[in-house]
Formats: structure tokens, sequence, C-alpha cells
């Protein structure tokens, strides 16, 4: 289940209470964070992952966000897809999930252009594992970076990789420090 569903003509379905929890991450991780079920609110996307996402959707999406990451203090950077946080086993929203949309409207991470080139010495593992992959199956988590900053999902290394990670990890160095009493909600 999720909390949210969000039709091809940009119906928004609530299914379970934002304050219940949805089994819509089941084993999961971010950002050094297990059981992501008990900390988040899952959205679906009436998509197969094949097409691309109708604009209404999109749209409707968009709105949604900005109600629940307001109302639920939900830091803004930290919209995320169920491959980021399960990525042995899921690989949605897809890669044709329009991602730098949503980061224009203030929404998840995205490279800034243009890229530089990280410092030497740069660890691009340490990078993704700072901006929240999990790297118990390093494979996969490198498939789901590429899969949202990329759009593929090669399990190696690509060239400009590097440069993405150095600036996502810039961003969130440059963040604003979060206050404790933001999170201060318990687990559902």
């Amino acid at each position: 289940s999720a909390h949210y569903l969000v039709g091809e003509d940009g119906r928004i379905h609530q299914l379970v209470a934002d304050g219940q929890a949805a089994w819509h991450a089941g084993n999961s991780r971010w950002a050094g964070v297990d059981e992501l079920n008990a900390w988040s609110i899952g959205i679906e996307i009436d998509n197969d992952g094949r097409e691309p996402f109708p604009p209404a959707q999109v749209e409707a999406l968009l709105v949604l966000l900005e109600d629940l990451t307001t109302r639920l203090r939900i830091p803004r950077h930290m919209v995320i897809g169920h491959s980021d946080i399960a990525p042995t086993r899921k690989d949605d929203p897809s890669v044709l999930f329009p991602w730098e949309s949503l980061a224009r409207a203030g929404f998840g991470l995205w490279p800034r252009e243009p890229v530089q080139p990280p410092p030497a010495g740069f660890d691009p593992w340490v990078a993704l594992r700072l901006v929240g992959y999990d790297l118990r199956d390093p494979e996969a988590a490198l498939a789901a970076f590429h899969r949202r900053f990329r759009g593929n999902e090669a399990r190696a290394w690509l060239p400009g990789d590097a440069e993405i990670l150095y600036d996502l990890q810039q961003q969130l160095m440059e963040l604003p420090p979060t206050r404790p009493e933001a999170f201060t909600a318990e687990p559902r």
C-alpha cells in the first residue's frame, strides 16, 4: 500500500492516513535509516515505467509534494524514489521519471550546471553514501543512482558520475543545519 496514488489524469487518491504506516517501501534504507515505512509518506504513480509521465500527473504530483513537504515539514531535498531506497528490489519510478522537473520545482536534488570536477582524492563511493544510497549491494546502488540522475541503469561507473556526485555532495553540505525539533515525530 501507499499513502497516495496519483492517477494518469492527475487525480490524487489518499489510500492510507498520513499518520499511519503504509507498506510501500518494504525492506529499505536511505541515509542510514532503515525500515522507511515507519518514517515516510509513500506515493505511487500510475505508470508502468515504460511510458512518459503525463503532464497532468506530474503537475498533480507537484501540488501533492508542496502540500506534504509544507504540512509535514519534510525536507524538500528528501523527496526520493522507491528505487533509491530499495535498489535491489525496486526500479520505480523508472528512468523516464522527470526528476529534473521536480528539482526545478524545489523537490529532490539535481546536479547544477555546469558541474565541476571533483578535487583530487574524491571518492565517488563515499559521495554516493553521503547522498543517501545504501551500499550493501554496490552495483544495485549505482544502478539506482544512474536510473535517477543519468536516465539509464548501468551498474558500472560512467564518465561524468564523479562530477555529478561531487555537485550533489556540495548541495547537501550547503543546506542549512536541520533543527532537531523538525524531526520530533515518533515512527508510526
